[in-house]
């Protein structure tokens, strides 16, 4: 390879005219993304808290979750999950939100790229936490869309 195809990465970037950029909604401060081959989707916290809710706690806030369309990132779309965002995973050509309402387990909701993003589905897993030390297990790189395993009840495993 030429000396001059690596120039164009150092020392400094070139500048890009603030024109080029697309300005995207805000969602918190703890931002969780994932790419589909044909979308970013994000959302976000208010903190980066990620510890499952306390029995005594009331609902969390829902999630705003974006779906920015990659050949036209103009024309987002803003959804709505009926919990908070721990994690955004990538299934196939669709994403999940992971995440609590309240103390009564892990949901998750099925973000439908298909055609105009919508959310096609939320399910609650009863009793079932996520920890930092369990695979996410929800990349599904073979298309089957299955997800991975969850983590155990409440009393069986530390929050």
């Amino acid at each position: 390879m030429s000396q001059r195809r690596f120039l164009a990465f150092w020392p400094s970037p070139n500048p890009i005219a603030e024109r080029r950029y697309t300005r995207l909604p805000e969602i918190g401060v703890a931002i969780e993304n994932r790419f589909t081959s044909g979308h970013l989707i994000y959302s976000g916290r208010a903190s980066y808290d990620s510890s499952a809710p306390e029995p005594r706690e009331g609902p969390r806030p829902e999630a705003r979750i974006v779906a920015v369309p990659l050949d036209a990132p103009e024309n987002y779309a803003i959804l709505s999950a009926p919990h908070d965002a721990l994690r955004v995973e990538r299934v196939g050509e669709n994403a999940i939100i992971t995440g609590y309402r309240d103390a009564r387990g892990l949901s998750v909701s099925l973000i439908d790229l298909s055609a105009a993003p919508r959310i096609a589905s939320t399910i609650l897993l009863a009793d079932r936490f996520e920890s930092e030390g369990r695979s996410h297990a929800f990349n599904a790189a073979d298309r089957s869309r299955r997800l991975g395993p969850h983590g155990p009840a409440h009393g069986d495993a530390p929050r």
